[in-house]
């Protein structure tokens, strides 16, 4: 007697017993990171169950490179991450990078008190608690935002590393970070170019690595371009979180005569163009303005800033390649990888103004002269 063939699971029984879409289902058994960690538990649990055998189970197999990445992420939640302009094209260049190569890529989230500057719109807080416990299972953890120093040095006993743009003193891990000394270099030489001889340096509160880097690329870009760095302006500390803290520094540097504004971000950017439009000044036509990172300002309506594209999808994609490479050579030194970016240009940058122009000291319009001939 023939034996009855047995039944052919699918995606839809899978979702029947998870109550989800059948594609939510697939999403979560090709590990899709966007989707729920517990979810993704759940819906592998009932395809074991059931005898699930679709394509969606039939991914490559593992013979070299790691199993298991974990990115953490420092914020709240999972939202935060992916409304994030930065983080989620983090995101998106890591799952683009993991997913054909078969690697489990785990999300998570860990925040210290208050918000942390893990969501890519500047907002810089106390650092995340990182915790060993979650990734127990890991082959190397990804981190991106601002964590605890110490913490990470004690993850790093235990874990490869790699960080999305922070350098963490004496700690033994591998940095994917953007070109932002040339970023800001650029900027800088743009502006001289139109003319401008007295700028300002603005930068957030925070002094991390990338920080110091900015401020380092707007220290050549004045070398470079032949300009008097005492005559330059560094207005540095005015970010807490979200806010401008302290405007008259700003316009204090207005009132001594700047014409150019270099910020460390476009949301540095955003904040003094709204102080500046308060106080009647124009953009550009008074003052130029400069940004970083070409997020502009989700949600809200800006000027299209001068600014520096890091190509965060590429540093996420870079992220994984370096993971790989890591677990294949773990006895190798540090490395640093940099992902070249391109600078774009808006509308915030202008001439100097002529009334600027007559104002400037002898000694530069003279060295303006003779660079032309």
């Amino acid at each position: 007697m023939d034996m009855p063939r047995p039944q052919r699971v699918t995606l839809e029984m899978i979702s029947r017993e998870l109550n989800i879409s059948t594609s939510s289902v697939s999403r979560a058994l090709r590990n899709d990171p966007l989707i729920h960690p517990e979810t993704r538990a759940r819906a592998n649990s009932i395809a074991t169950r059931l005898g699930y055998q679709g394509r969606s189970r039939r991914g490559p197999q593992h013979t070299t490179g790691p199993r298991s990445i974990a990115a953490i992420f420092a914020a709240h939640s999972l939202m935060d991450v992916q409304s994030g302009p930065v983080t989620m094209s983090y995101l998106q260049g890591m799952t683009s990078e993991a997913n054909p190569a078969g690697i489990l890529l785990n999300i998570s989230t860990v925040s210290g008190d208050p918000a942390m500057n893990g969501n890519g719109n500047g907002k810089a807080g106390k650092h995340a608690h990182l915790d060993l416990a979650p990734y127990g299972g890991s082959d190397l953890l990804i981190i991106c935002g601002r964590h605890d120093p110490a913490r990470v040095a004690t993850l790093a006993k235990s874990f490869p590393l790699v960080s999305f743009v922070r350098a963490y003193e004496n700690v033994s891990h591998d940095v994917v970070s953007t070109d932002d000394m040339r970023g800001v270099s650029l900027m800088v030489k743009k502006l001289a170019g139109l003319g401008h001889r007295k700028m300002a340096w603005v930068s957030f509160e925070e002094q991390s690595s990338y920080c110091h880097t900015r401020r380092a690329g707007f220290t050549e870009g004045c070398l470079n371009a032949g300009i008097s760095l005492g005559e330059q302006i560094f207005v540095e500390g005015v970010f807490t979180g979200t806010h401008l803290t302290q405007p008259e520094k700003i316009m204090d540097a207005v009132r001594q005569g700047v014409t150019a504004i270099v910020t460390a971000s476009d949301h540095a950017a955003f904040e003094i163009s709204e102080l500046l439009q308060r106080e009647g000044i124009s953009i550009p036509g008074q003052v130029s303005l400069t940004g970083f990172d070409a997020i502009g300002e989700p949600g809200r309506r800006s000027l299209a800033f001068t600014t520096f594209d890091p190509r965060f999808v590429e540093m996420g994609r870079a992220a994984i390649q370096l993971a790989q490479w890591r677990l294949k050579n773990p006895t190798v030194p540090p490395l640093q990888v940099t992902v070249g970016g391109c600078m774009i240009e808006g509308e915030t940058t202008g001439p100097v103004p002529a009334a600027s122009a007559a104002k400037a000291p002898a000694r530069f319009k003279r060295r303006d002269v003779s660079a032309g001939t």
